[in-house]
């Protein structure tokens, strides 16, 4: 059977989210992070229909601060399944769709970024979606996270060594071994292996803070004009590589640069920001804001490679204290 992993911009039956449930992630600012992911949700079901993952523990609580935030009964779904934490595009199914176009989960493992955090419930979730969805699930024995990767749909693949490759997740695997279960699992034909991620990531690097494709022949790249930053010299090079596969592989692809916000400081230290860690949905762009300097010329430059949407920004200061942003929180369901 051959698989394929549709791009982020095709039509979505849904966006998936998970419910926070444990205050210890959230020091000092659980109730404001459950009003920000009330805020968060109720926008994405403005324009594509929520399923949110929700112990029936937190359901009342859950509905009423949605309902305080103007979210419509229709529009969000709560399915009742346990999660550690809330970062459902590292441990939600990865979709694809098979060669009859029926939809059907790749279930990779999880273990939280090489161990990190407790990742027991996350990393069984995703039986219990099949099960709702009633849909197939393909389980592979390899660990993966869906922040890791990025694809445009037609065959390519962005990703990171620093993570792929990293001790922490699979040990041994090497690219080429990668490669093949990317080909049979996800339908793709050609990997890009930038280098290392954002300073300061708990995910090691993941690709969604550094590169991303906005539609099959255009991706956006994460720069660095501060050399004495030291995302300077990596991003640089992740450019190098980039611009060196376009030339030897695909001169038809586009890069465009994205600049990185100004720092970002919780608790005296700082966080791995970036604009990339934005959402594709069916009618919407949401890009992450930070109270940036670049905020305002980030927006403008999304509405310009996006002329068709509404892009909007959402801020993610509060999100990013505990490591991620919009795309991290959330996992598109193809339709």
């Amino acid at each position: 059977m051959k698989y394929r992993m549709p791009a982020e911009w095709e039509f979505q039956e849904a966006v998936w989210f998970a419910w926070p449930t444990d205050k210890t992630l959230w020091p000092g600012n659980f109730a404001n992070i459950l009003e920000k992911f009330a805020k968060l949700i109720t926008t994405v079901a403005q324009y594509t229909p929520v399923k949110l993952i929700c112990a029936d523990e937190s359901k009342k609580l859950a509905l009423k601060i949605l309902r305080e935030h103007g979210a419509k009964y229709h529009q969000v779904q709560l399915v009742n399944i346990d999660t550690n934490d809330v970062w459902c595009r590292d441990f939600g199914p990865i979709f694809v769709k098979d060669e009859n176009e029926k939809l059907t989960i790749t279930d990779w493992q999880f273990n939280a970024w090489g161990g990190k955090y407790d990742f027991e419930l996350d990393n069984i979730v995703n039986d219990d979606i099949a099960g709702n969805e009633d849909c197939p699930i393909i389980n592979i024995d390899t660990i993966l996270e869906g922040g890791a990767i990025d694809v445009n749909g037609a065959g390519l693949l962005l990703t990171s060594e620093k993570v792929l490759l990293n001790k922490n997740r699979n040990k041994d695997i090497s690219k080429e071994e990668y490669e093949k279960l990317f080909k049979q699992y996800l339908g793709i034909e050609k990997t890009i292996w930038l280098k290392s991620g954002i300073a300061h990531d708990d995910t090691d690097g993941h690709i969604d803070n550094l590169a991303r494709f906005i539609d099959t022949k255009t991706i956006m790249i994460a720069s660095e004009k501060e050399e004495s930053s030291p995302n300077f010299l990596p991003l640089r090079e992740n450019l190098k590589i980039l611009q060196d596969f376009v030339s030897e592989n695909c001169p038809d692809l586009k890069i465009i640069e994205v600049p990185l916000p100004d720092k970002v400081i919780h608790a005296e230290k700082e966080l791995a920001a970036s604009h990339l860690n934005f959402l594709i949905t069916n009618e919407l762009i949401l890009v992450p804001t930070y109270n940036s300097s670049t905020d305002k010329a980030v927006l403008t430059q999304f509405r310009k490679v996006f002329p068709t949407k509404t892009v909007q920004g959402f801020d993610c200061s509060d999100f990013l204290q505990e490591g991620g942003a919009i795309h991290c929180l959330t996992q598109q369901q193809p339709l």
